[in-house]
């Protein structure tokens, strides 16, 4: 009774966008082909595609790494980064390359002293969404950045960016375990409420980070309580 509890509080969190509509060809791992190359066709400065190839001889185009993980399944991205780290293991790419080379480290090697996770409260969050079939989630910024994150993995988010996903909801075609194991992020909300209780200086730009976490995660009853309780210590924002 528990568990079902839960989950139905997570559903809360979920934005089911059904794709019938949409034709996906998902073949099977058996049958599929390992991907043994690529390469990066320029046709304009503003237009270009990645060309991946597969081990029949076979090819598909893609501008960007979200548009491949609608197609990739896990081993698919993890040989794509190998070829990439294999050809700039002893230089530095550029370009267009530089961009595939970049989505894919921060992917598989999240380094938080990166400008990516240290630029995150300049960040307006438009979706959080799951490819499920490949295990890796997205946050796509209004500024066309997108950061990709493997499912199974802790990322250096910030506390702000955490409840602006919670916020925004999850995004997905159907229910799934990695959904729900994702939507558990909000117990990241309640550790930090718990450090915040042995902070020993409270002014009000802990006190309203604290409530705007519990707002952002839908947490109304908790926000409505510190908020009480930052008013009754004489504590205003």
């Amino acid at each position: 009774m528990e568990e079902d509890a839960e989950k139905k509080e997570l559903k809360g969190f979920l934005d089911i966008i059904p794709r019938e509509e949409v034709h996906i060809e998902v073949e099977s791992i058996s049958t599929k082909f390992p991907i043994m190359d690529w390469k990066t066709c320029v046709l304009t400065e503003t237009f270009m595609y990645y060309q991946v190839f597969r081990g029949d001889g076979s090819s598909k185009n893609y501008k960007i790494l979200s548009e491949m993980l609608e197609d990739f399944d896990r081993l698919d991205v993890e040989e794509l980064y190998r070829l990439v780290k294999e050809r700039y293991s002893a230089s530095r790419p550029e370009g267009f390359d530089l961009m595939l080379w970049g989505d894919l480290h921060t992917l598989f090697e999240p380094d938080e002293d990166d400008e990516i996770w240290k630029d995150q409260h300049e960040y307006n969050l438009i979706s959080w969404r799951l490819c499920d079939f490949c295990g890796i989630h997205i946050l796509l910024m209004e500024n066309g950045l997108a950061i990709h994150m493997l499912t199974e993995k802790k990322y250096p988010l910030s506390q702000e960016m955490l409840t602006k996903m919670l916020s925004r909801k999850l995004e997905v075609d159907h229910e799934s375990s990695q959904a729900f194991e994702l939507l558990r992020c909000r117990e990241e909300v309640d550790s930090a409420s718990k450090l915040f209780d042995v902070m020993e200086k409270k002014d009000n730009v802990p006190w309203n980070c604290l409530i705007g976490g519990y707002i952002q995660a839908t947490k109304i009853e908790e926000a409505d309580k510190h908020f009480n309780k930052m008013l009754y210590k004489d504590v205003y924002s």
